[in-house]
């Protein structure tokens, strides 16, 4: 739940008129394709946000998804960052401020 409301918070300072709430996230990550099982509306939400994101944030710096079997340490090559541990699930947000990886869901 923690990592839905962080990507809903960092599209929204994205883009202000992005919808943000579970009933429309939903209903566009159905139409978009991903399959709507009852227990993983949570894992779809969040899916759909981070497709949201990138393509809100494509204006300026730019955006990217880090994915290996580690968790990110290294500056990513973007301005807007999320980043994916595949053996631990630990999903992170580059915070760009302070130079640093925050974990915001998933993992140990």
């Amino acid at each position: 739940m923690v990592t839905a409301i962080l990507l809903c918070k960092w599209l929204q300072f994205l883009d202000p008129m992005a919808q943000c709430d579970a009933k429309s996230l939903l209903q566009s990550a159905c139409n978009s394709g991903i399959a709507c099982l009852d227990e993983q509306k949570l894992a779809i939400v969040t899916a759909q946000l981070v497709c949201e994101i990138l393509q809100a944030g494509g204006g300026g710096g730019g955006s990217c998804i880090v994915c290996g079997d580690t968790d990110p340490v290294a500056d990513p090559d973007c301005d807007c960052a999320f980043g994916y541990n595949r053996l631990t699930g630990a999903e992170f947000i580059w915070d760009d401020t302070f130079g640093i990886w925050r974990q915001t869901g998933g993992g140990p």
